[in-house]
């Protein structure tokens, strides 16, 4: 409850509202906190290494990937390479969605 007395004169945050709101223990706000943190953490984290291992798997994509990156500049916007690491991504999330991805790593 401190933390809302030190916010008082900013617009309420995630945690302000799980604060305020009387239906929740202190276990359950933990609990939704910790739910969030691995939602934003641990999504992103297994989705870059499922495209790093099918990546890794596929020596073709792996090939196309090096060369579409050796020729990258900074100054610049690569079509290509931007159309590369989309399908990559999309092709992860299709094989391997969030969920499971995180399923998986709970059962190891």
């Amino acid at each position: 409850m401190q933390h809302l007395d030190e916010r008082k004169n900013q617009p309420p945050d995630l945690l302000d509202i799980f604060l305020k709101n009387e239906n929740f223990s202190s276990v359950e706000i933990l609990d939704q906190v910790c739910m969030l943190y691995l939602a934003g953490h641990e999504t992103p984290a297994s989705t870059l290494t499922m495209s790093l291992y099918l990546v890794a798997s596929i020596p073709s994509i792996q090939n196309d990937l090096h060369t579409a990156l050796s020729s990258f500049s900074l100054g610049g916007c690569d079509r290509e390479l931007n159309k590369l690491i989309l399908s990559i991504f999309s092709e992860t999330f299709r094989l391997t969605p969030p969920f499971l991805c995180l399923y998986v790593n709970m059962l190891r």
